[in-house]
C-alpha cells in the first residue's frame, strides 16, 4: 500500500495510514490489491466492461480478506437507497499496469458532487490527492517544492485509468465519467500537515447527471461573525464545530470500549464499500460519532481535522462525512485516513494477519480511529487548487 508515516499530530504522536488501496500493510512503499488480473499486453481502461472484469476475477476466487477498522461491527452499516439517499456520492476504479509484475492492478476510491465542486463547473467532483499521487519518496522529500530542480509528481495510474460511476449501483449505474484534469492544492504527500491538502477537484468529462446537477451536498461553513455577541468575542471555526457537533466538556460522553470521548451528534460516512458487498458496487452509509477527545493524549477535533468513529474499510477514502441538521444533510469532512495512536507501542503498527489478531486480543484497538478532512477551512479555493494536471499529461504539471 502506498501510505504517509508521520511521527506527530501537532502535539500527539501518530502513525498515519492513508486507506486508498484494498489491503492495508503498513511496512510496505508499494500497492497491493487483491483485485489483480494475469499479466496481459496491449493494457486499456474500458470502463463500460471494467465491472464484469472485476466481477469475475472475485468469482474466480481471487479476492482476500479486506483491511478494515469497524469499531461498530458493521452493524451501524446500511445500504444508502432510502429517500434521504446521497448520490452526489461516486465509486471511483483506478486500474493499471503494476510495473513490477505488469499485471493488472485495481485500487479504490469516491468523489463527491459538492458545492465547491460545482463552483469550478458541474461537471467537477472532489477527492483526495492521495487517490492520485504517490507518496514523496526521499529523493523528493529532501528537495524543496518550490526549486526548480524539484522532481515532478509521480502519479499512482494515468488520468484516463480512472473511471467514474454514479449510481447506487455502479453494476447498473446512472452513468460513467473519466478525468480529464485535477487541480489539487498539493504536488506531494509528506507528512501529517499535508492531509489537509489531500484534496483534488476533479473534472469529469461530461457533466453530473440532471438529478444532482442543482442539488449538490454543502459543505459546513463558519460564521465569520462572533456568536457571542454579547461578549463581542470571536469564537473560531473548531469553537464553532464544536458546537455544531455537541461536544461541549461538561456534557461528555465517554466511550469505554475506545478510550475516546465522542461528541453526541452522529456522523454518517457515505461511500461504496469494498466488504459490505464484495467488491464497492452498492453504496452505503457507516454511522458513527466525532471524537473531540482521547482519553489519553488530549483534544484532537479542530475543524479542518474530524476524528470520528464510523466503520471505516480500505477504499473509503474520498467518503462523505455529514452531520443531519434542520432536516438536510451537510458535509463537514472526507474521510482520508486510518489513525494509529502509538502512544502505547511506541513503533509503527504492523496489520499483518496474525498480528491483527494479537493486537485485537491486547486491547490496543482502543487506540485506532479514523479520520475526515475539511480542506477548505482558511484560504481561497480558487488560489489554492493550483497544481493542476491533464489526463494526456500524464505526470507533466501545467
Amino acid at each position: 500500500m502506498r501510505q504517509i508515516l508521520s511521527p506527530s499530530f501537532s502535539a500527539l504522536n501518530f502513525v498515519i495510514a492513508l486507506s486508498f488501496f484494498v489491503v492495508i500493510v503498513f511496512d510496505r512503499q508499494f500497492p497491493v490489491d487483491h483485485f489483480s488480473a494475469a499479466v496481459v499486453k496491449d493494457f486499456h481502461v474500458d470502463c463500460n466492461m471494467l465491472m464484469d472484469q472485476l466481477g469475475s476475477i472475485k468469482e474466480s476466487g481471487h479476492q482476500e480478506g479486506v483491511s478494515r477498522f469497524a469499531p461498530n461491527e458493521g452493524r451501524l452499516t446500511r445500504l444508502d437507497n432510502d429517500a434521504f439517499a446521497s448520490p452526489q456520492v461516486f465509486k471511483v476504479f483506478a486500474s493499471f499496469l503494476e510495473p513490477s509484475t505488469q499485471r493488472v492492478v485495481t485500487s479504490h476510491c469516491q468523489a463527491i458532487y459538492t458545492d465547491r465542486s460545482k463552483a469550478f463547473g458541474n461537471h467537477v467532483v472532489e477527492m483526495p490527492a492521495h487517490c492520485f499521487m504517490a507518496q514523496a519518496s526521499q529523493e523528493q522529500l529532501t528537495k524543496s517544492p518550490n526549486m526548480p530542480t524539484a522532481l515532478p509528481p509521480k502519479f499512482i495510474a494515468p488520468l484516463n485509468n480512472y473511471c467514474v460511476y454514479m449510481g447506487e449501483d455502479v453494476r447498473q449505474p446512472e452513468a460513467v465519467f473519466t478525468p480529464i484534469k485535477i487541480a489539487c492544492k498539493s504536488e506531494f504527500l509528506r507528512s501529517r500537515d499535508d492531509l489537509a491538502l489531500d484534496s483534488c477537484m476533479v473534472y469529469l468529462d461530461r457533466p453530473v447527471p440532471a438529478s444532482i446537477i442543482d442539488n449538490p451536498l454543502v459543505w459546513w461553513r463558519p460564521s465569520e461573525a462572533p456568536l457571542k455577541e454579547e461578549l463581542s468575542v470571536h469564537v473560531s471555526a473548531g469553537q464553532q464545530l464544536m458546537s455544531l457537533l455537541g461536544a461541549e466538556i461538561d456534557k461528555t460522553s465517554c466511550n469505554i470500549d475506545t478510550g475516546n470521548l465522542e461528541a453526541r451528534v452522529d456522523l454518517q460516512m457515505i461511500s461504496h464499500s469494498i466488504d459490505y458487498d464484495g467488491i464497492g458496487v452498492q453504496r452505503v452509509t457507516s454511522v458513527g460519532k466525532p471524537i473531540y477527545h482521547h482519553a489519553s493524549q488530549g483534544v484532537i477535533l479542530s475543524a479542518s481535522y474530524i476524528p470520528n468513529t464510523v466503520d471505516t474499510r480500505a477504499g473509503d477514502s474520498g467518503g462523505a462525512v455529514v452531520i443531519t441538521k434542520g432536516g438536510q444533510k451537510l458535509l463537514i469532512g472526507i474521510q482520508v485516513a486510518i489513525m494509529l495512536s502509538n502512544s502505547l507501542t511506541r513503533q509503527p503498527f504492523a496489520v499483518s494477519q496474525e498480528q491483527q489478531a494479537d493486537t485485537v486480543m491486547n486491547g490496543i484497538q482502543s487506540q485506532h480511529f479514523n479520520l475526515a478532512i475539511n480542506p477548505h477551512i482558511g484560504g481561497s479555493d480558487s488560489n489554492t487548487y493550483r497544481h493542476v494536471f491533464y489526463a494526456k499529461m500524464r505526470d507533466t504539471p501545467y
